[in-house]
């Protein structure tokens, strides 16, 4: 869910080019697109953990790990809301710890 946003706020970006004026406004597209590449990759990764396999599931709670880590980092330069962050944080850290505790706990193929 939190991937497919991130692709929709950039198809919101290329659809509405008004949002992008204004100070540092020229920046949002470079940072949805780098936030779009992210959401493939999690969503690619988290099609692949559907069908079983533990490397994706890692793979999407590092996605989103970074995610956090580049909305942070972005932040110096664009202005973001403060409780956004902090939100889409909080979801994060639950989504790592419940794939990581199911990883945990389910048995491993052999």
């Amino acid at each position: 869910m939190l991937a497919a946003l991130d692709v929709g706020a950039l198809a919101i970006l290329i659809a509405r080019p008004s949002l992008t004026e204004g100070h540092r406004g020229n920046l949002l597209p470079v940072v949805a697109a780098s936030f779009t590449l992210v959401a493939v990759v999690t969503l690619v990764a988290a099609v692949l953990a559907w069908r079983g396999s533990r490397a994706a599931a890692w793979t999407v709670m590092a996605a989103r790990v970074v995610r956090i880590a580049m909305w942070g980092a972005w932040g110096a330069l664009v202005e973001i809301q403060s409780s956004a962050l902090v939100g889409h944080a909080v979801v994060t850290a639950l989504v790592v710890v419940l794939l990581a505790r199911g990883l945990w706990a389910s048995p491993r193929p052999r």
